[in-house]
């Protein structure tokens, strides 16, 4: 039993996928954070286009 949680505790395949899902997860929050302190400026730039 304990061979296999030292395999386990040892195994570090699975460590690149949780990186990337952490790296996503943090460029998600920084977009959605950017998005909602830039919302009027962003709102008043879409809406000048509808003026064209």
């Amino acid at each position: 039993m304990t061979k296999i949680l030292k395999r386990l505790r040892d195994d570090e395949q699975g460590a690149s996928m949780t990186e990337y899902a952490l790296l996503l997860a943090m460029i998600a929050l920084g977009t959605v954070g950017a998005v909602t302190a830039f919302s009027d400026q962003i709102l008043t730039l879409f809406s000048s286009f509808d003026q064209f």
